[in-house]
């Protein structure tokens, strides 16, 4: 089985996360809208649920 990473982006506007390889192929990716208004723990909430989202 190959390694995986777990790889985040947290913009302004939009979180995008991908599961990738350790060779560099993104084996997959999901974005959402990055919810910072609601706070911190709300952004956190959410990185959370892409990564369940990624490994499921």
């Amino acid at each position: 089985m190959p390694r995986l990473a777990l790889a985040f982006d947290l913009g302004g506007t939009e979180l995008r996360g991908a599961l990738v390889e350790s060779g560099g192929r993104v084996v997959a990716q999901v974005s959402a809208p990055t919810m910072a208004i609601a706070g911190s723990d709300a952004v956190i909430g959410q990185i959370i649920a892409l990564a369940g989202d990624l490994l499921a």
